[in-house]
């Protein structure tokens, strides 16, 4: 159970990282119904999503190793992406919690 624990959180930081880097894009920012882009949300977007995937890099190293770390964070890498490309295509309000955090 704890290993499956892991796995759903290290998926979770992935897709907040990705969240946070689609609205550091005017683009989205306006798709989810946020109100106008402060000026350091996109700077500050950018920086957490990749700061954040340094981190998960880390993590799924120390945990798994770094053979099978590194293929399980690119695996991790491609469904963040995938999830936040999907809500954004299909339900974009629903990152609206990503925009709170860039205000």
């Amino acid at each position: 159970m704890p290993e499956l624990l892991a796995w759903i959180l290290l998926f979770a930081g992935s897709h907040a990282c990705f969240a946070l880097l689609a609205l550091s894009q005017e683009r989205h920012w306006q798709a989810v119904g946020a109100a106008a882009m402060p000026g350091h949300a996109a700077s500050r977007g950018r920086l957490c999503g990749y700061a954040g995937l340094a981190l998960l890099y880390g993590v799924a190293v120390a945990r798994e190793g770094a053979g099978f770390g590194s293929i399980a964070w690119c695996m991790l890498l491609f469904f963040g992406a995938m999830t936040v490309a999907l809500i954004l295509s299909w339900a974009p309000r629903r990152l609206r919690w990503a925009a709170w955090l860039l205000r």
